[in-house]
């Protein structure tokens, strides 16, 4: 291991981020010691699943305006996931359509909060 310590991102944009947020076969859900934060953009989940997630810092992203993943799918994960204690943030673009995630990939502060997050050991051990 690093002097860094181990760190096990997640950034999905549009069909792929459904798997960030948890959608099987999905690593989040089967391992999710595996990764120290999530950043789901555009998307949504099934918020039954949510609490699966609990445990994993996760920052959401979406446009306000988006018409191909509706932002609510977004808003219902992340209400899902704070009623069952997660560690949730959520940024709603207001003039946003769909990609959300060019100004998602500006935002500087995302690097920050990703790099605050680590895992104490490889998940291999």
């Amino acid at each position: 291991m690093s002097s860094f310590g181990y760190r096990g991102k997640v950034l999905h944009v549009d069909l792929i981020a459904q798997q960030a947020w948890i959608e099987e076969p999905d690593d989040r859900l089967k391992y999710p010691e595996r990764f120290a934060a999530i950043v789901p953009i555009a998307s949504g989940g099934d918020p039954e699943k949510a609490c699966a997630l609990k445990d994993i810092p996760v920052w959401a992203f979406h446009g306000a305006k988006d018409d191909v993943v509706l932002p609510e799918e977004s808003e219902e994960m992340v209400k899902a996931l704070k009623a069952c204690g997660g560690d949730v943030r959520f940024t709603l673009y207001p003039d946003a359509y769909h990609d959300s995630w060019t100004q998602t990939y500006d935002n500087p502060e995302l690097y920050e909060w990703l790099l605050r997050h680590t895992l104490t050991e490889s998940p291999e051990g």
